[in-house]
Formats: C-alpha cells, sequence, structure tokens
C-alpha cells in the first residue's frame, strides 16, 4: 500500500529570491507533487491568475512574447497538461521556476525521466482525482495539492482506498485543465464545489465501482516508478524488457504468436514489434506485462529480475499455453444445447439484474464459448425466453428505484441517479417521462433553496468582518474580509464585492 505524505502547513524555505519559494510537496514518494499543481498553488501564494504567470518576467517565455496576450493565455490553457511532462513545455518551466524560486530538482516533479520509454505522451488532458484522498487531507489538516500520479492516464485506480478516479465534477458534471484560472486545489473550477467526498453544502453523491486488480497493480507500480526518480543513477532503457520478451518466446518453440501474446495480455502486433525494437511499448502494455509477470514495473524496466522468479513464471506461462492449445482443438460432440445452459436458462430470475446475455451466463456456469455457429445459435434459443422475461422484469425494477429517489433527502440530478441504476438519460426519457418531470423539478428546487441558504451565509458572514472593520477604522476590502473569514475564500471576487457593498449599504 502506498503511504501519502502529510504536512501540517505549507513549509516555505527562505532566501530572497524573485518568487516566493514554495516548498513542493512529496518529493521522493509516490504521491510526489506535479508540476502543474505546485504552478497553482505557487499562484495562490502570490494572489494572481495562473495565466499572469506568462506576464511576470522571471517565468515568461521570451519566444512567444510576439504573440498577443489573448492567443498566448488560450495556448497555454489548451497545451497546460504538457507542462508536467514535455520535452519542451517542462524543460522551460523547470528552468524558469528554479531560477526564479531558488529550489532545485523540480524535475522530479515532472515525468521528464521517463520521456524516451514510450512513443506516446503518459499524460492525461483532462484531470482527474480521488475525492477520498482530499477528504483525508481536509479531515487531518494537510496541504490540498495535486500528485503527479493522477496525472497519468495509466492510472484509471487511487492505490490508497481502492476506487476509480474521477475526471468529472459530481455537480456540474464538467471537465476540467490542470491549470485554468482562478483554480483552487481540491474545488471545481466552474461551480466552486468541493471536489472531495465529503457531505458539502451542495451534496455529492459519488459513485465508484470496484476496480479490479490489474487497475490496482498498475496504479501501485507507477507509483514506486515516480518515487525511485531520485534515486536513479541513470536513465531507464527499454532493452532488458525487450530480453525478457525473447526469452518467453523461446519457451515452447510450438506456440504461436497469438497465443503467447493472450497469455501475456498483449497484442501479437506489439510482441513482435517490441521484441524487434521497431516500437516503443506504451505505458499500459508495460503495466499489463508487469501483471501478468508479476513483477515490478521498475525491476522490468531496470533488468533486476531473479532468475528463480522469471523461471518460475515461465513455467506457469508454459502450462497455461499447454491449456490454450488443447481447448483451441476440442471440437463440440453435438449441436444441441448442453445440459448446464438448460439449467442456467430455468433459473428462477432476480429483477435486480440485467437480462443476461449467453455469453455472460455461460461465463457464470464456467463453461467457454465456443465459436461453432450451430452450438452458439442452440445457446442463444435457450437463453431467448429467458432474456425477454428479464427485460420486462428489469423495467419494473428500474421505475421502483426512480420512485424512491423522489423521497430521497437530497435529491441528485436525473443524469446522476441514471448512471447510479447503470442506464442512460435517453433511456429514462422513453420509458418513465413523467418520473424524469418530477425527479428534475424536485431536484432544480432544491438547488435553488440551497444556493439561496449559501448566499444568505456568505451575506452574513461579510457583514459581520465589516462590522469588526468599521470599528478599526479600516477599508472592508476583500482581502481582509477573506483574511478574517478563510471560509469565504471559495466564494469568488464577485460574490464577495456584492455582499461587501449591500453590507456597506445597510451600515450608513
Amino acid at each position: 500500500m502506498i503511504a501519502t505524505p502529510i504536512l501540517k502547513s505549507a513549509h516555505r524555505a527562505p532566501g530572497g529570491t524573485a518568487l516566493f519559494p514554495l516548498i513542493p510537496i512529496g518529493s521522493g514518494t509516490a504521491y510526489v507533487e506535479s508540476l502543474s499543481g505546485y504552478i497553482a498553488r505557487l499562484s495562490q501564494e502570490h494572489c494572481l491568475l495562473i495565466s499572469d504567470f506568462l506576464d511576470v518576467p522571471c517565468v515568461a517565455n521570451t519566444r512567444v512574447k510576439a504573440v498577443d496576450r489573448r492567443t498566448r493565455r488560450r495556448l497555454f490553457h489548451a497545451s497546460s497538461y504538457q507542462i508536467d511532462g514535455s520535452s519542451v513545455h517542462s524543460s522551460l518551466w523547470v528552468g524558469s521556476l528554479e531560477a526564479a524560486t531558488g529550489l532545485s530538482n523540480l524535475r522530479h516533479h515532472t515525468i521528464l525521466p521517463f520521456l524516451d520509454l514510450s512513443s506516446d505522451s503518459w499524460l492525461r488532458a483532462w484531470k482527474a482525482w480521488c475525492p477520498h484522498c482530499y477528504q483525508d487531507w481536509l479531515q487531518s489538516g494537510s496541504t490540498l495539492y495535486d500528485p503527479l500520479l493522477w496525472s497519468i492516464k495509466a492510472v484509471t485506480a487511487c492505490p490508497i482506498h481502492q476506487c476509480a478516479m474521477v475526471e468529472k465534477c459530481a455537480f456540474c458534471h464538467k471537465r476540467q485543465r490542470p491549470l485554468t484560472n482562478a483554480y483552487i486545489v481540491g474545488r471545481c473550477v466552474y461551480c466552486q464545489t468541493s471536489l472531495s467526498a465529503s457531505d458539502s453544502v451542495l451534496h455529492i453523491s459519488l459513485t465508484t465501482h470496484d476496480c479490479e486488480e490489474a487497475e490496482l497493480w498498475s496504479a501501485n507500480e507507477i507509483g514506486r516508478l515516480l518515487a525511485a526518480v531520485p534515486a536513479l543513477s541513470s536513465a531507464l532503457d527499454l532493452e532488458p524488457v525487450r530480453s525478457v520478451l525473447q526469452s518467453l518466446n523461446h519457451l515452447d518453440p510450438d506456440s504461436t504468436s497469438d497465443t503467447l501474446a493472450s497469455c501475456l495480455g498483449i497484442t501479437r502486433r506489439s510482441l513482435t514489434t517490441w521484441m524487434s525494437g521497431e516500437v516503443r511499448p506504451r505505458l499500459g502494455g508495460l503495466c499489463r506485462l508487469s501483471f501478468r509477470l508479476q513483477v515490478s514495473l521498475l525491476d522490468l524496466m531496470t533488468g533486476k529480475i531473479p532468475a528463480s522468479h522469471l523461471a518460475l513464471k515461465l513455467e506457469c506461462l508454459r502450462q497455461s499455453i499447454a491449456e490454450v492449445r488443447n481447448t483451441a482443438t476440442e471440437a463440440p460432440a453435438s449441436v444441441e444445447a448442453p445440459s448446464f445452459v438448460t439449467q442456467v436458462a430455468e433459473e428462477p430470475i432476480d429483477a435486480t439484474e440485467a437480462a443476461p446475455k449467453p455469453g455472460e451466463s455461460l461465463r457464470r456456469a464456467g463453461q467457454r464459448c465456443r465459436n461453432r455457429r450451430p452450438w452458439r445459435r442452440a445457446c442463444c434459443r435457450a437463453f431467448g425466453k429467458k432474456r425477454a422475461l428479464c427485460s420486462a422484469q428489469a423495467l419494473r425494477s428500474i421505475q421502483y428505484q426512480l420512485e424512491m429517489t423522489l423521497s430521497e433527502s437530497a435529491p441528485r440530478s436525473v443524469k446522476q441517479i441514471s448512471t447510479g441504476l447503470g442506464v442512460r438519460e435517453e433511456f429514462v426519457s422513453r420509458h418513465f417521462p413523467q418520473l424524469k418531470k418530477e425527479m428534475r423539478a424536485r431536484y432544480v428546487s432544491w438547488i435553488a433553496s440551497e444556493r439561496a441558504h449559501e448566499q444568505e451565509r456568505i451575506e452574513t458572514t461579510v457583514r459581520g468582518a465589516v462590522i469588526e472593520l468599521k470599528e478599526l477604522n479600516q477599508y472592508p476590502s476583500v482581502g481582509r474580509i477573506v483574511a478574517r473569514s478563510p471560509s469565504l475564500r471559495s466564494a469568488g471576487w464577485d460574490r464577495l464585492q456584492r455582499a461587501i457593498r449591500k453590507a456597506c449599504k445597510e451600515l450608513t
């Protein structure tokens, strides 16, 4: 299990530098802070918009200075995700920030050491996060930040909480870039709703699914790979990976490339091109290979695999290849539906389950679905009647669950409810139009009331802060109001300005 670094406050380094020398978080750990997240926290410390860094002389890029300001900012927001791992963007930002802050080793907060290992980018263009990690850091009083692990698109699950990564805000359902103006770590850029798993003013119902073992394996191994960056004495090479694949290819001369590739969890073309060095493997393919071999991703890339362990895995793969070959040569004795198909088709119907498919039901019965057409037709006929009955009962079950949502204390949107039931919103509109109208009306009314309560709370807090500042003969600016009530930081400058004007007008 990967342990996250805990910081009770934003640590600062001494020294007179052009920019505030904010210390990055998690150096040398699996949850090392990303360079883009560091820039977001640095801009917040300087009370600047993120795009304002493009005009700061100590970090400005002179090559794009000739472009007008609006175009320069638009291009920056579109390509901001490349700051965490691009030979052009990352190198420029690392050099500028190290010179401006007096810090070093900001390169370790990017994936620059791994750029030569893959033919495509490891980074995702849209932000992803784990709500439970945000919640744990809030409860422990730690500084919120964005780890570099979340920026890698091969990481689809949180290795700590074993839940799926979230890519959309649970309230406004919008995706966001890693760096956007007015971005506050842990809050949505568009609606300013908390991205944590807590019960905030605007209640968010997060739907998570059980992550597969391979997803958790990939997340843990990539985290260990990032933690090992400061200790790497030389650049990683793919030659050890090619050596392992070549030894696997020679384990059984009679086996085909398709059989070996299926045992390794990769395609035949990938197996051939990786062994020859014609194509550099993607990170997802390397993670699948390390999972099948049960070898650490770092050991796979450095060639530090124990010979005994590799020999044991080769023997297991040899047995798997033999089983696949023997199963492929078996022929069905009859085209009639086997007895286990009839037994599964005659099982009692559970209205809470979706209509089963023949292949899915066969896997439940522990059987393999063969590709012979007559045999498949016999299976499909046996399951046809049960599938029709399941469809009717599934509609009744979905209708009952939709009616139950009308009694929830914190209503959800139609899209959230549909996602929780595993159906599309169009499906609900087509089969249950009246229920959809009732759910939407109830949700809109609830959101309006919650926003009114939130606005009333902001105005009350601002009024109290204005009264205190008036007593001290100080001007009630937004900065002084937020300094007295830090909970108003996420309210937005415009809302605070309107609340201050209203409070001043009432007090005069």
